[in-house]
């Protein structure tokens, strides 16, 4: 978001700087190889979760009206792809946990 910002002409105060370096620092300790290192597939969800919800913010500073309205607007427009997803997933466990258990036999 900052750098979205700052490629649109916005420059940043101080605090936002030093509140970025301490972010990026933080997450380059989380990550560094080793013993409480997270894996690399969890790291990369984790990044485009990251990505996704600056988008979010991004898209959401053109909204009219109450803020907050919108927000929660988009929060109920999600629920039926929520649970959609929830749903498929807890599918896919129950199939993938059946195979294993087939297997194991």
């Amino acid at each position: 978001m900052i750098v979205w910002g700052i490629a649109r002409g916005e420059r940043p105060r101080p605090a936002v700087w030093l509140g970025l370096a301490i972010a990026l620092g933080g997450l380059v300790a989380l990550t560094i190889p080793g013993r409480a290192a997270p894996d690399p597939v969890g790291a990369a969800v984790m990044v485009v979760a990251g990505l996704g919800w600056g988008v979010y913010s991004l898209r959401g500073r053109a909204t009219r009206g109450d803020p907050i309205a919108a927000n929660a607007a988009s929060f109920v427009r999600s629920v039926p792809f929520a649970a959609a997803l929830v749903a498929v997933a807890a599918i896919l466990g129950g199939v993938a946990l059946a195979v294993r258990g087939r297997s194991a036999r």
